[in-house]
């Protein structure tokens, strides 16, 4: 029967409009935008230079708590700043703030900061079907703040709701689900939007991840149980004796490629699986079915193991992990007609182990290789975990120095400690092959509003130091004219001009 005059115009006003069909997506799927924060890196540039420059991010100090205090390690991976929100800005009223999970402020920024990195603006992720895939664990402020039987604390603290407040700050309308697999979670969360892009359940995804370290008791519970280590996480090195706890908040920005403005790199495929029974015990890592999942990945995706030139591993220091894992990688991945060794690595190693939100750090490291054409460097490795087959017979390889990488295709591991495993396979964007813009070299007014004059004219300096890349100042537009009331500050300069000129009010 077709529909009455009636029923034609409650459906154009929304009122009955006809479901959306999910058409399935089989292009590639793009991290098109990209935001962090790391132990003492307030940005991704910052993590990249401590990467590159070998630093120790883990330090000893007494930002989270006094040294010695139950007798904890000192070592500690910590966020700069978690203090800092700018409340106004997210909409949010000061009770709102007040019993707002760090967690969750400072993920609506990093969230935010990975969307304009994609070239979008608020307006125009705006009721789109874009999904948000988060990875977090229990809320520590939750657990203090409780006594104060405060109804903000149900809106501001359970991290069901931090994927929820991101949701509704942005008007995403695709999936907003909290995942929590432990040190897996990131990877788990990020299969889900893989899939559901894949089936055309939404056209975007956020994925995130974020873990702080606020209370002793949480450090002394997991030192209890064997897992904490007095210095670093010494991954792949015979000195193993456990991991030290990080902190991160990270998000991508995950699109179609074709409509993507920016890409970084492609995800080819993610999926995981889980150990089951182990006789050893519920934490003990199975490394057949490490193995059972990275086989399982690459035939789905057809694609040969050995394409693969280098591994991020899961890479925790542990004297248990590390073997399971890494001799999992050599079956797989070390066949014998593959002739140059797989060079593996950890950025556990560089700044200890992010937990819950660890594979951000694992998957920023990757996108940082394959944008700059070299692979970071590991630290504490000095000898070779015996028991690695791998290291033993040159099949596979440390990367110790900044090693030039020439693209293809990078592999991640990511494992939770209840035998929840993931693995995920990117691939490389090759940008040498785009002619450059006829424009590239010409003069060209840049247009950028900011919330705050500094903010403002570090753009501007940037736009300069990039005068001949069409990519950024396309990437900036869409930033470029936001609304007064959340960008109240506008400015310009011209880039490859003769004279220096720039204006801010």
């Amino acid at each position: 029967m077709a529909p009455n005059n009636t029923q034609q115009e409650e459906a154009s006003k929304g009122g009955n409009a006809a479901p959306e069909a999910y058409l399935p997506y089989s292009g590639d799927i793009a991290i098109a935008g990209i935001s962090g924060r790391y132990p003492e890196s307030d940005s991704v540039g910052e993590f990249r230079d401590n990467l590159f420059g070998k630093v120790n991010m883990l330090t000893c100090d007494e930002r989270r708590w006094k040294l010695g205090h139950l007798d904890l390690p000192d070592v500690l991976g910590k966020l700069r700043s978690v203090d800092r929100f700018d409340s106004e800005f997210f909409n949010l009223n000061s009770k709102q703030t007040e019993m707002l999970d760090p967690q969750t402020r400072l993920l609506l920024e990093v969230c935010y900061e990975a969307i304009v990195d994609a070239g979008e603006s608020l307006a125009s992720v705006k009721g789109s079907r874009t999904g948000m895939y988060l990875a977090i664990s229990s809320s520590e402020p939750e657990q203090a703040w409780i006594s104060r039987q405060d109804p903000y604390i149900v809106m501001g603290c359970p991290h069901t709701m931090s994927p929820n407040r991101i949701s509704f700050f942005f008007d995403l309308h695709g999936p907003s689900i909290a995942y929590d697999t432990a040190c897996s979670s990131v990877l788990v969360a990020l299969e889900a939007a893989f899939q559901h892009m894949r089936t055309g359940v939404i056209d975007s995804a956020i994925v995130a991840g974020v873990n702080t370290c606020f209370r002793a008791l949480t450090s002394k519970v997991y030192q209890n149980m064997g897992m904490l280590g007095p210095e670093a996480c010494k991954a792949f090195d015979s000195s193993g004796n456990g991991y030290a706890r990080s902190e991160i908040v990270s998000a991508l920005f995950l699109k179609k490629s074709s409509d993507s403005k920016r890409i970084y790199c492609s995800v080819v495929n993610v999926k995981t699986n889980n150990d089951g029974f182990t006789p050893q015990g519920l934490t003990f890592p199975s490394g057949e079915i490490q193995e059972q999942l990275m086989r399982n990945v690459y035939a789905d995706c057809k694609l040969n193991p050995k394409e693969v030139s280098y591994f991020e591993c899961h890479g925790t220091g542990t004297p248990a992990g590390d073997p399971q894992e890494t001799n999992a990688i050599y079956r797989v991945m070390c066949t014998p007609d593959k002739r140059e060794p797989l060079l593996i690595g950890s950025v556990k190693s560089n700044m200890g182990h992010a937990e819950t939100g660890s594979a951000m750090a694992s998957i920023t490291k990757v996108i940082l290789a394959m944008h700059e054409g070299f692979i970071a460097p590991n630290l504490h490795f000095r000898s070779p975990n015996p028991k690695i087959e791998g290291l033993r017979d040159g099949k596979m390889a440390v990367v110790t120095e900044a090693t030039p990488w020439s693209g293809g295709y990078m592999a991640i591991n990511s494992f939770g400690m209840g035998g929840s495993n993931a693995h995920a396979v990117l691939r490389s964007y090759d940008v040498s092959s785009s002619k450059p813009h006829p424009s590239a070299h010409k003069p060209r007014l840049f247009t950028y509003s900011a919330r705050t004059e500094h903010g403002l004219r570090a753009i501007l300096r940037e736009a300069q130091t990039q005068a001949t890349s069409m990519e950024f100042h396309a990437l900036c537009q869409a930033s470029a004219d936001a609304p007064l009331g959340s960008m109240p500050y506008r400015g310009a300069t011209i880039l490859n001009g003769q004279h220096d000129f720039e204006v801010v009010e």
